[in-house]
């Protein structure tokens, strides 16, 4: 369900237009990192940790993407 919800935000967050300043819009991406309790971790720390690293594999690759530890 983790995968399913960060996706569905990513493309909610990328069709989403910004108002900026001048009423100029500004659109985004956003990347996701998934950790899932326990197979990922059994702490807290743990889970905020793999998901973080998942995050950065997501931004250093292509960015606008969701990621989970394997992945």
């Amino acid at each position: 369900g983790a995968l399913r919800v960060a996706n569905r935000l990513r493309r909610a967050v990328r069709a989403h237009r910004f108002l900026a300043t001048e009423g100029r819009t500004v659109s985004l991406t956003a990347s996701f990192g998934v950790a899932t309790f326990p197979r990922d971790g059994s702490s807290q720390e743990e889970m905020i940790r793999i998901a973080d690293q998942a995050m950065y594999r997501v931004k250093t690759k292509s960015r606008d993407g969701v990621a989970t530890r394997e992945a």
